[in-house]
């Protein structure tokens, strides 16, 4: 993910506390977000399922389409 700024420090924070909610936080991507193995994914509605130790947000479409994606990369609903 390289270095972070201050905003994306705060946006990662942010989509934190989101997910400790026992609510389903429902999120949108940012056009062109590509996942950890660097492909382009389907902009949509995704459930924030958790956001990893080293960063990455764990997101789904259903239950058979999820990505690990950067948390600057959401669009908090």
């Amino acid at each position: 993910m390289g270095l972070m700024t201050m905003d994306a420090l705060d946006n990662k924070t942010m989509v934190e506390a989101h997910a400790e909610d026992n609510a389903v936080q429902q999120v949108e991507v940012k056009p062109e977000t590509r996942n950890h193995k660097g492909s382009f994914i389907v902009e949509a509605t995704y459930q924030l399922v958790d956001i990893d130790r080293n960063g990455w947000a764990l997101i789904c479409l259903d239950e058979y389409t999820c990505h690990y994606v950067d948390p600057d990369d959401l669009n908090l609903g």
